[in-house]
């Protein structure tokens, strides 16, 4: 469970409500069959005293050198792709808190404080700030309830449902709520089954109940992210016009050095 919690009722918004619950919970048999299988591969591996708690090592051990390169590029990549979506992320729901705040130099000051998260080589000190974030989501769904319960009239209303659909209502954007539906099930725990059962079954609901909670409430206007919905001040940009943007703020801010 993590930031892939805002993103879900416009995940919602675009696949319907219908066929956003039928893939959320496809994803999770998917990934939680998959994801004991994994637990077995560690496990083996621990077993023999072999050197395999990692999904490279496994890599290494199923297909060779190639495997092992193959998947720690499929990380690199994901990591470093999953760390600007959290500065765009932390930088928009500061702008829609603040919007007295720059988005650009919000973003400058976001990376300043993620980097040095990434330099402590002990998973148990990151295990902390982890917990931070799960503190934060627990809030946000509590938020999302009060919101939509205080209100009485659409839009963010639970009581009074905004305008939504049971199916596509564009099939076109589909493609683009996959990663949303899947960013839940990323990670797996080694302490299988019994974790593993538990947990899937915590992200599922949770993940269900944001997702349609949070499309009922604002509809075809959900935007991106939950939390800027919730905000009557956020100044909404299309993505080409972020990017346009942070270019244009790019260029004025090396000119004036």
């Amino acid at each position: 469970m993590g930031t892939g919690l805002l993103s879900l009722p416009f995940a919602f918004s675009i696949t319907g409500y219908r066929l956003g619950l039928f893939l959320l919970v496809l994803y999770a048999v998917i990934t939680h069959h998959t994801g004991k299988h994994l637990g077995k591969c560690l496990n083996k591996c621990k077993a023999n005293d072999e050197a395999g708690f990692t999904y490279s090592d496994i890599g290494q051990a199923a297909f060779g050198t190639a495997g092992r390169t193959f998947i720690s590029i499929i990380f690199f990549l994901e990591l470093g792709t999953a760390a600007v979506a959290l500065v765009i992320l932390t930088a928009d729901s500061m702008v829609a808190l603040f919007p007295q705040f720059d988005l650009f130099y919000v973003k400058i000051a976001v990376t300043c404080l993620v980097i040095p998260a990434t330099w402590p080589r002990s998973l148990s000190i990151i295990s902390y700030i982890s917990l931070i974030g799960i503190i934060a989501m627990v809030n946000l769904v509590g938020i999302l309830s009060f919101d939509g319960l205080t209100k009485k009239e659409s839009p963010g209303s639970i009581l009074q449902s905004a305008d939504i659909s049971a199916n596509p209502p564009m099939y076109a954007p589909i493609p683009l709520s996959f990663g949303l539906l899947m960013a839940g099930f990323c990670g797996h725990s080694e302490k299988y089954p019994k974790l593993l059962n538990l947990s899937y079954l915590i992200v599922v609901l949770i993940y269900g109940f944001v997702g349609v909670v949070g499309y009922m409430m604002f509809g075809s206007n959900t935007k991106d992210e939950v939390c800027c919905s919730l905000t009557k001040d956020y100044k909404e940009y299309t993505a080409s016009s972020r990017v346009q943007q942070d270019i244009d703020q790019l260029d004025d801010w090396i000119s004036s050095d």
